[in-house]
């Protein structure tokens, strides 16, 4: 179940909803969690391990999403009637529950990419020219490449 209930998108969108678009809404939800849940599997942990702040965020982050779906549910960047056309940002209009990246930063999940670079420590005489090897310099030197 949800952090965020439908009277938390009520308040965002300004409108009552039906009992038809309540359950909808909560359906919404739970789904925004489980998405949520994909990658932050310890989301309830997190959330009663922090302070209110956190918890409000949660439920700020899945109101925001179930309220961008409702707002666009088709997706439609633009749209024109005679003399009068408009154009959404076609980044933002997915027409599916999708969290920015801004969104996963707020809630502590942070994807990216992580270089492990190893720092060998080789023994002494490894690197040491051998006169039988095929790729040494004039003066000595291992040429390597």
């Amino acid at each position: 179940m949800a952090y965020a209930t439908y009277e938390d998108v009520e308040l965002r969108i300004g409108q009552e909803f039906s009992p038809d678009e309540q359950a909808q809404v909560e359906m919404r939800l739970d789904n925004v969690e489980r998405i949520i849940r994909r990658r932050i599997p310890d989301l309830d942990d997190r959330v009663l391990e922090s302070d209110d702040d956190y918890l409000n965020t949660v439920i700020m982050v899945e109101a925001d999403v179930v309220e961008r779906f409702i707002n666009n549910p088709r997706g439609m960047v633009g749209e024109t009637d005679g003399n009068y056309s408009y154009q959404l940002n076609w980044s933002t209009v997915t027409g599916r529950l999708t969290l920015y990246p801004d969104e996963w930063r707020l809630l502590g999940a942070v994807a990216g990419v992580t270089v492990i670079t190893p720092r060998l420590e080789l023994p002494d005489g490894w690197c040491e020219p051998n006169p039988s090897d095929d790729f040494q310099g004039e003066d000595d030197t291992a040429v390597w490449g």
